[in-house]
């Protein structure tokens, strides 16, 4: 066999060795998904919401599905959370008075948008500044989209957490029974094993919600920029491990303010 023959495919040929014309080896641009498509896709196909993310940049709809997501809760989770914190105020011998508390859960509801925008903007940062030693074709924008549409699965926990506790009645004898009753409850290992201790604390923390948002993240950090699954791998992993050394410094820093004689 002549190996100049075998050496090239012949003109207009794709990957596969098949001829196809020069201009479709240039895919076209996809149309933008819409709202809904992305939300349902997010969670049974996510791999196609990265990919059209490539081409059509998006942080709009996960910031309107995860805020109303959140409201919803914080409407769901008012009263509880407000004899929680009464309940710890009595305790603590500084009642307030029940118009203060409820102008303060409102302004909490109609914040809670802006709190997902800066949260998932953090996250974006550090993952940008990983990217910009272990990634290519590292775009900010682009990132924040990722990240946002990553985290859908956990604005979950708030919702779970507070159709779970609208059948509860918050009993506050002590400081930890305040904090335990304000910490959202989720399906995750501290849960199961009920310890104590800075481990339980921080398996309370990740529960199934994030374990799957690391998960969408791995996945997009490869659709949405094309890049190797062992760069986004360590990554990802990159970023759990900061996720856990600063919650793990939150819980301690939130010991050190402990009230005393509590």
């Amino acid at each position: 066999m002549d190996e100049n023959m075998s050496a090239s495919p012949p003109s207009g040929a794709g990957e596969s060795g098949s001829a196809e014309p020069a201009h479709s080896r240039t895919s076209d641009v996809p149309k933008k998904l819409g709202f809904f498509e992305k939300i349902l896709n997010i969670y049974i196909e996510p791999s196609s919401v990265f990919k059209n993310l490539y081409y059509h940049n998006d942080w709009v709809t996960p910031l309107v599905f995860g805020g109303v997501l959140t409201i919803i809760a914080g409407i769901l989770n008012m009263n509880y959370s407000a004899e929680a914190q009464n309940a710890f105020r009595e305790l603590m011998g500084t009642p307030l008075p029940e118009a203060a508390g409820a102008i303060s859960q409102y302004v909490q509801l109609a914040f809670a948008p802006i709190g997902l925008l800066f949260a998932w903007l953090i996250a974006a940062a550090i993952v940008f500044v990983l990217g910009t030693f272990l990634l290519e074709h590292v775009d900010f924008i682009k990132l924040y989209s990722v990240v946002a549409f990553a985290w859908m699965p956990a604005v979950f926990t708030n919702l779970v957490n507070a159709i779970y506790k609208m059948g509860q009645t918050p009993v506050i004898s002590s400081y930890d029974d305040y904090m335990d009753a304000m910490m959202p409850w989720t399906i995750s290992l501290g849960r199961v094993l009920n310890g104590d201790g800075i481990f339980f604390s921080l398996a309370s923390v990740i529960d199934v919600f994030t374990i799957w948002s690391y998960w969408l993240l791995f996945l997009g950090l490869i659709y949405a920029f094309r890049n190797k699954p062992k760069n986004a791998a360590v990554v990802t992993i990159i970023y759990v491990i900061f996720s856990l050394a600063f919650a793990a410094g939150m819980l301690a820093l939130t010991a050190q303010f402990r009230p005393p004689g509590l």
